[in-house]
């Protein structure tokens, strides 16, 4: 092969220091080994530039890919020592001391539980004790006002009661005055929302008040109101609540009126209440009642009409009496909400001799057998229905 010409240096001939003068993008034939002085297209640097960031990128990926992939050979690795130190902790315990550790943890069990039931146990009778004292403390309270709850019987004990009684008759039947009392029971039943309405915001227990007018100042209005819950079912409680409306622990003179029209929800009874007054003497005081029972959905609702006569010295007073009950589901589970109000309507349909003592007296035997009318109904629901929750509950 021919050597190049001297005066022309070949590119194998050139220093560093030579190539580092090059002019800028010049470039160096390879067929000829010599520069060729012309300078690169602007697409041509483009496309370098792309293919160099293109193996950058690349680059990066792999470095990338490679970091994953060690990443996860080690996480692998750890959970073959990980499942390797759990299958050795297995099988030791498969030895002879495993059923050891597994009888102590039952019986731990078993201990706790036999705890648990010793307490039950103890609270169960200390519930039992604590309702058989408030069962006593109902029959004890009954005894005190057992006068009041005497049987069918007319004798009370009392020779001077038994010799105002003796001889004393009612007054025929007035189907009129009867029917005039049904009549205001109804009417009386379409405003049960409007008497109960401040009940929805009334606390638990018993409000007495008297209106007086602002006339002369007698009394307009004796008001009973009563609101309490009873911690038993909404069908049991109304259903005993009807039977003691029947106001069976008044029996002086008694007469119940049978044959009447619904007679399921009806109640038509009149009898006499005698009140030693605190001069000494005797009073009487004759009582009609009608009262009549709606059944709602959830609510059940007790309305009467009560005309009160008096008798003796009590001679030319009355007193018409309204009263309205309901009971409802309670707010806690297996309880009843009972709400009470009774309206005593004082009047004169004569002059009394005897002057404005023995009007206040009569007020206060009306209001005081109010009274004790709510407080015998309410002890006597409240011993009905202990017996029969202590009929489930045995020791």
């Amino acid at each position: 092969m021919a050597a190049a010409p001297a005066e022309l240096p070949t590119f194998l001939q050139m220093d560093s220091s030579n190539k580092r003068h090059l002019p800028q993008h010049h470039r160096v034939n390879p067929i000829g080994n010599a520069p060729l002085d012309a300078p690169l297209t602007s697409s041509e640097v483009s496309h370098n530039e792309t293919r160099t960031r293109r193996k950058e990128r690349e680059a990066a990926r792999k470095k990338n890919y490679h970091h994953r992939v060690k990443h996860e050979r080690e996480a692998l690795r750890q959970s073959v020592v990980d499942l390797a130190n759990q299958l050795e902790e297995l099988t030791r315990s498969d030895g002879p001391g495993s059923l050891g550790c597994t009888d102590l943890t039952w019986k731990k069990r078993a201990i706790q539980q036999r705890d648990q039931l010793c307490r039950a146990q103890a609270e169960q009778l200390q519930l039992l004790t604590a309702t058989k004292a408030h069962a006593a403390y109902i029959n004890k309270v009954c005894k005190q006002v057992s006068p009041l709850t005497s049987d069918s019987d007319t004798t009370t004990g009392d020779p001077r009661i038994d010799a105002l009684l003796r001889g004393r008759n009612y007054p025929p039947f007035d189907l009129s005055m009867y029917r005039g009392h049904a009549q205001r029971v109804v009417e009386s039943y379409a405003r049960v929302d409007e008497v109960f309405k401040g009940f929805t915001v009334m606390e638990d227990g018993v409000r007495n008040s008297i209106k007086r007018r602002e006339l002369d100042g007698q009394v307009e209005l004796l008001e009973h109101l009563n609101k309490f819950t009873q911690p038993f079912s909404f069908e049991m409680t109304h259903k005993e609540l009807w039977n003691l409306a029947k106001f069976r622990h008044r029996q002086l003179d008694r007469m119940d009126y049978e044959g009447l029209a619904n007679a399921e929800n009806t109640i038509v009874l009149r009898f006499r209440l005698i009140r030693q007054l605190s001069t000494g003497m005797l009073a009487s005081v004759l009582q009609r009642y009608v009262i009549h029972r709606y059944k709602e959905e959830n609510r059940v609702v007790i309305v009467w009409k009560a005309h009160s006569e008096g008798e003796d010295v009590f001679s030319g007073m009355h007193s018409d009496q309204s009263g309205w009950i309901y009971l409802q589901p309670g707010a806690q589970e297996n309880s009843t909400e009972v709400g009470i109000c009774i309206r005593q309507v004082p009047m004169q349909f004569s002059i009394s001799t005897s002057g404005d003592d023995i009007i206040r007296e009569f007020h206060r035997v009306l209001q005081s057998y109010v009274n004790e009318d709510v407080l015998l109904i309410t002890t006597a629901l409240d011993k009905i229905s202990l017996e029969n929750t202590l009929k489930g509950i045995c020791l």
